[in-house]
């Protein structure tokens, strides 16, 4: 019998048998036909297959290209090798190959398709544009090709596109929740608020465990008795915002609170004669933009965060001793008892409606004569101390502060109305506070 024919049928029978669940007979054929043939690329690819359902990532990726150097051109282990790559998140390796499927075959679908989740994965938006619209001229009735359109052209703020296509993946998948999700994002950005909610209800009917969607309800219809804002929700938002936050809040929102601290503590040290190196806690630190300003008085400091990308761009930044993630009211204890010169909360308590714990910690965690500094977005009220706004954000009353300061034993050294931030052109009323501990 020819011994390449022998091989093939091999191989031929190692993938029945892996078809069919039977991995030992398929192993044993595929070991024969490479016995008989030392080079064939296609049980390699085979060996590759049965690897890789079976979890051996690595020796799956050996065995793939393996196939691809005795034949560079094998479009199934392209296909095959860039899963690999994908299953380890190691996206721009997997793009290559998919892009070696399409260079010999430009309509195949699941390199298409597998291409543009690629893309998703790297937030590289304009190519996932480019991709999925090619996914839909093949497919038109791609429910997730169709989805990822509408994502790809929220995050590049083009309303119009999002919510077509956004509109079309609901169309094709009514109980599509994050689609619903994301027209509720889409309409806040857009101030269409009754539109949000709907979109929101929507959410929730279908998905009761969306924390952002039931934070947002909450916010939208005024709810009474909300105290804080959820874990999930906070991590998810910043999370998703982590790659673009500092161009987005320097450029869009016109946010310096940073620098207006920085300014107010340094007012506050200098009227107190009492300018030292200090040990400083940064709450909510976000990218690290705190620690640009107040290095200059940093003998350590802390970054907490509650979102982990957000964390990762703070290291990147290299300006922190240390960064956690925590909680803030498990970030403050955790620094230990009269260990801090300075607490420092920049835009961070519009996250929280009850200050009184934050209030405490802070108490048990400066040392004497120790320094908190925050900002608020401040709320007229005589009756609430604070209130859930609509922005799914808090507001506090200048008196809720001023009852804190007393109550938890601060001074006030230095009080300033400023504008945190703006949205969509409104500048946010706000007020920042320097307090001393007595």
């Amino acid at each position: 019998m020819d011994i390449n024919y022998a091989a093939a049928q091999h191989n031929d029978l190692a993938n029945t048998y892996r078809r069919n669940g039977d991995i030992d007979k398929a192993m044993q054929h595929i070991r024969e036909a490479l016995r008989l043939k030392p080079n064939y690329s296609a049980a390699f690819n085979n060996l590759g297959c049965i690897l890789y359902s079976q979890g051996s990532i690595e020796a799956a990726k050996n065995n793939f290209q393996k196939a691809l150097r005795i034949t560079p051109m094998f479009v199934d282990a392209h296909l095959n090798l860039a899963n690999c790559y994908a299953s380890k998140n190691q996206m721009q390796s997997a793009a290559t190959h998919y892009q070696a499927v399409l260079q010999q075959d430009p309509e195949h679908q699941v390199a298409n398709f597998n291409l543009g989740m690629a893309y998703v994965s790297e937030q590289e938006h304009n190519k996932v544009i480019t991709q999925f619209s090619k996914v839909i001229a093949l497919e038109s009735g791609n429910i997730e090709a169709n989805y990822q359109l509408g994502i790809a052209y929220l995050s590049l703020s083009n309303s119009i596109e999002a919510e077509k296509y956004l509109r079309i993946a609901i169309e094709l998948d009514p109980t599509r929740s994050e689609a619903y999700h994301n027209l509720a994002i889409l309409a806040l950005k857009n101030e269409q608020r009754e539109l949000a909610l709907e979109y929101f209800c929507k959410t929730l009917e279908l998905n009761p465990d969306n924390t952002t969607a039931m934070h947002m309800q909450n916010a939208l219809t005024q709810q009474q008795g909300i105290d804080a804002t959820p874990t999930k929700y906070i991590q998810d938002l910043f999370d998703q915002y982590a790659d673009h936050y500092d161009t987005h809040v320097k450029e869009k929102l016109a946010y310096n609170v940073p620098y207006l601290l920085r300014q107010a503590v340094g007012s506050v040290l200098q009227n107190n004669n009492n300018y030292k190196l200090m040990k400083i806690l940064d709450l909510g630190c976000g990218t690290g933009l705190c620690s640009i300003y107040f290095c200059d008085l940093a003998e350590y400091i802390v970054g907490t965060d509650l979102a982990s990308n957000m964390l990762a761009h703070a290291k990147q930044r290299g300006g922190y001793d240390a960064l956690c993630m925590y909680d803030i009211n498990q970030a403050i204890p955790a620094q230990g008892s009269k260990s801090q010169g300075l607490i420092i909360a920049a835009d961070v308590l519009v996250y929280c409606g009850d200050l009184n714990n934050i209030f405490y910690n802070c108490t048990q965690t400066l040392q004497t004569n120790g320094l908190f500094a925050f900002t608020i977005e401040t709320v007229e009220s005589e009756q609430d101390d604070f209130q859930l706004l609509t922005t799914g954000r808090f507001g506090h009353s200048i008196n809720y502060i001023q009852k804190l300061t007393n109550k938890y034993n601060f001074s006030i050294e230095l009080q300033q109305d400023i504008v945190p931030r703006h949205n969509n052109g409104t500048a946010i009323v706000g007020c920042l506070f320097v307090l001393k501990l007595i």
